[in-house]
């Protein structure tokens, strides 16, 4: 079941109080379907807590590794520095 309606509207503002300036326009409005409630959308149902893809996980292990292997030099550097301080106070 369809509805019909006709708009009337004027053309023109200085024209809007006769007759002739009207304009109709016939819309025919098709009622709202009821959707099933039943068959609801499966990408809907994916709530919940956000999980890193894979990839993600993968890039940060990568860049985690590049940083240690950058700083391994000034970590080593640091801890035989302490071994001397240490030396230093006992000997």
């Amino acid at each position: 079941m369809s509805l019909n309606v006709i708009f009337t509207y004027p053309i023109s503002p200085e024209f809007s109080n006769t007759a002739r300036a009207m304009k109709q326009v016939k819309v025919t409005l098709e009622p709202i379907r009821r959707r099933n409630p039943v068959a609801t959308s499966p990408l809907l149902k994916k709530g919940g807590v956000h999980e890193k893809s894979m990839s993600a996980l993968r890039q940060g292990s990568k860049s985690a590794l590049s940083q240690q292997l950058e700083n391994w030099e000034d970590e080593l550097e640091f801890e035989r520095s302490l071994k001397r301080a240490k030396l230093k106070r006992e000997g």
